[in-house]
């Protein structure tokens, strides 16, 4: 529920989070017809505030939030008929099942496995997801460290070895400055992952370990307000087969 999510969350909760918390709950008895543009505006933050905020609770947006908010169990989504809102996130998430295939999964988490030291790297909103992936992986005894600077990348790539690895995710897998670090890492003769929405995109090509998703780009006055449960749905489903395939601590 919400309010677990609340205080799940609360050590990385800042006074702006408790703001747009305090709002939600002022206006729950019609939290289906809040949208971004209403919070944003009543509250006096960009669009992509709220989305941050979303995710920091462990929702894949703000539509998640309000799909999921109040429910008792929110281990499956169930389609609400009356909500176009959560049809759209059914059927994302309806693709990226069918995009995630178990044996290459295997394979790549059996590679992650094997590595002396792997480290993750979130481009923009992706970053929550790689914190999220390095946790649910370090439950398996292995060393995993989120990279939070391009330069921290680029210490990896210089001092790594062929017993290194870096997954990087991103949504529409084409930020120049990401796709040229791959080709760099792979060069180097480092192992590269990547989460992304897009199998035509840039970093798909450039590496063999693909872990795709459904991913449509939304703009909304300038602001990035895509819907990433396709990317959540693919950190969840390779995490449990990594979790049934090695023994977690």
């Amino acid at each position: 529920m919400f309010s677990s999510r609340i205080k799940e969350h609360s050590e990385i909760l800042n006074d702006t989070d408790h703001i747009l918390i305090n709002y939600i709950l002022e206006n729950e008895h019609r939290i289906k017809d809040l949208t971004i543009r209403e919070v944003s505006e009543k509250n006096y933050v960009a669009y992509n505030t709220v989305v941050r905020f979303s995710k920091k609770l462990g929702y894949s947006g703000f539509s998640e939030l309000k799909f999921l908010f109040g429910r008792n169990s929110e281990a499956e989504l169930v389609v609400n008929e009356d909500t176009e809102d959560s049809d759209e996130g059914v059927k994302i998430l309806q693709a990226t099942n069918k995009l995630l295939t178990k044996s290459p999964l295997e394979q790549i988490a059996y590679k992650v496995y094997a590595a002396k030291e792997v480290f993750v790297y979130g481009v923009g909103d992706s970053e929550y997801y790689a914190t999220v992936l390095s946790k649910n992986l370090t439950k398996v005894e292995k060393r995993i460290k989120v990279l939070e600077r391009l330069y921290e990348v680029d210490n990896v790539i210089r001092d790594g070895s062929e017993e290194t690895m870096i997954i990087f995710i991103s949504a529409g897998g084409r930020t120049e400055e990401i796709c040229n670090r791959a080709r760099r890492t792979i060069s180097k003769g480092i192992e590269v992952v990547s989460f992304t929405g897009d199998e035509n995109s840039e970093l798909a090509t450039i590496t063999s370990n693909n872990i795709l998703f459904k991913y449509n780009l939304e703009v909304v006055h300038n602001e990035n307000v895509s819907d990433l449960r396709g990317m959540h749905q693919a950190v969840m489903v390779f995490t449990k087969i990594y979790w049934d395939m090695f023994p977690v601590i």
